[in-house]
């Protein structure tokens, strides 16, 4: 039986998504495929999760549930919280530095529960409705600042060789996808039903799953 583990923050949590975001989609469509052939762990923390809580967590999330039957494939979505601008301090939230060094951390740790480590791309954002974000106007979320972090973490994947789903500009360029985000960050249903197909689209291509 494979194991397959989703690290993320309120996106893959599922938050503004009645069905439970994109992982749980995922997790349905494999026990459809293959009831008895996966064990399913939804690790996303429904805050402003960075990477590096999940490099801090990752090892004893991994050890505590790492079953005797492999392989196990570890799905990272990270980056977005990261690239956050503190306006009040002028600083990133998680500094350019940090987050390489929190990558290739998460990177080492999971490559000893696995050889399938996949990381998703930064997910975009409408500027207009969280620069400054309403709730937190003292911080801003900008897509010129998301996609300099997704290029950090395209280039170390690629150094690396784990995968990569090359999906922002898709992303952005989806108006049903935009349109999604209601608040600006999260998506609703239609949003995580492209995020799933995009992520099951490339799991399966490259033969994951």
């Amino acid at each position: 039986m494979s194991q397959v583990f989703c690290f993320g923050a309120s996106i893959t949590h599922g938050y503004a998504d009645s069905q439970g975001g994109w992982p749980t989609r995922l997790r349905n469509y494999l026990w459809k495929k293959d009831p008895d052939g996966f064990n399913f762990y939804n690790l996303g923390i429904p805050i402003d999760e960075t990477s590096s809580e999940v490099a801090n967590r990752l090892d004893n999330e991994l050890e505590v549930r790492q079953g005797s039957d492999k392989p196990n494939l570890v799905i990272f979505s990270i980056g977005t919280n990261d690239s956050e601008y503190l306006n009040d301090k002028k600083k990133f939230k998680i500094s350019k530095k940090e987050f390489e060094k929190n990558i290739n951390k998460c990177i080492k740790i999971a490559r000893k529960y696995s050889e399938k480590i996949v990381f998703m791309d930064l997910v975009p954002v409408v500027d207009a409705k969280v620069d400054p974000i309403p709730w937190a106007p003292e911080r801003s979320y900008r897509n010129k600042y998301i996609w300099e972090y997704r290029e950090i973490l395209k280039n170390i994947c690629e150094q690396e060789k784990v995968y990569f789903i090359d999906a922002y500009d898709k992303l952005l360029a989806s108006s049903d996808y935009m349109h999604s985000l209601s608040d600006g960050i999260h998506p609703s249903g239609i949003g995580h039903e492209i995020l799933f197909k995009t992520i099951k689209d490339y799991l399966e291509k490259e033969k994951l799953i």
